[in-house]
């Protein structure tokens, strides 16, 4: 992805929420709230909910056509802080809420059931979310702009940036934390931690849910740091153009090894943790998809 000047956003676009806790003994009928990101968002480019989202103080249930689960409520919601998320409860389905905010102002939440995180005990396989239509980018420059998410504001030799500010990875133990969840290389133990490559690899950004339309970064099931250059980009016409964009969250038992551990190692009972705190949104010079 081009440098640019970044305008760093406030605004949280989580997978969960504080609201959206992690408690029972065994953590099978919670949500759990895996990632909550600021959006970085390029000139010339806006950033708001997708057209999934309802009108404001309603919600819709919108079918979700690739994943393993089948649909998800999305809810718009009148307020335009983080009270948004405590429409996000520890019960809840496939949900999806938004404010109508744009860029560092927004606020997205998701939210899926613990239950459905796979381990490698044998009896699992690997888990695949779609939110379709998540967020909407408009293209305000006078040219067409080919367009992608990472996960730093530079990529060097396929690597993110190791610098906590620089990067979209939850690389700081959180409060009441005694480790991160991610690190550049991870770990198998003693914390748990999942790689770069590892988080970037569970959350993809599509143009249409296909996996094989990605403009994000593919990662990788390795403990490396070598594989955040974005998959492709999407073209977006000039003056006014817009692309819906939507996350497939996937998971290999491996991965969702590795979360199972990390909650039991937290001793988490209560709470919530973040795998990815924020993205960048801005133009590419990858190869379009046609």
């Amino acid at each position: 992805m081009k440098r640019r000047n970044l305008m760093y956003g406030m605004g949280l676009l989580a997978m969960g929420s504080s609201g959206a806790a992690l408690s029972g003994a065994t953590l099978s009928n919670t949500v759990n709230p895996t990632a909550d990101f600021r959006v970085n968002v390029e000139g010339g480019l806006s950033v708001v909910k997708g057209t999934s989202f309802p009108a404001s103080g309603t919600n819709a249930d919108v079918t979700a056509s690739n994943g393993d689960n089948t649909d998800v409520d999305f809810i718009t919601s009148s307020s335009t802080d983080s009270s948004v998320f405590d429409e996000l409860s520890d019960d809840s389905p496939f949900t999806a809420v938004a404010d109508t905010e744009t860029n560092g102002a927004l606020h997205v939440g998701v939210a899926f059931p613990f239950s459905q995180i796979p381990d490698d005990s044998g009896g699992s396989s690997a888990a695949s979310f779609e939110f379709p239509d998540l967020l909407e980018v408009t293209n305000n420059n006078l040219t067409d702009t080919n367009v992608a998410i990472t996960y730093g504001d530079t990529i060097t030799d396929g690597g993110a940036p190791t610098t906590d500010a620089n990067n979209g990875f939850e690389t700081t133990a959180e409060d009441g934390l005694g480790n991160a969840s991610v690190s550049e290389s991870g770990n198998t133990s003693g914390p748990t931690q999942l790689s770069f490559d590892e988080a970037a690899e569970m959350f993809q950004f599509t143009t249409d849910g296909s996996l094989s339309n990605p403009i994000s970064p593919a990662g990788a099931s390795t403990s490396t740091n070598a594989n955040q250059e974005e998959a492709n980009s999407v073209t977006i016409t000039g003056d006014g153009g817009t692309q819906n964009i939507t996350l497939n969250v996937e998971i290999s038992t491996a991965t969702g090894q590795k979360i199972h551990n990390f909650v039991s190692e937290e001793s988490l009972t209560v709470g919530s943790f973040a795998i990815i705190d924020q993205i960048f949104v801005g133009e590419s010079d990858v190869a379009a998809l046609t």
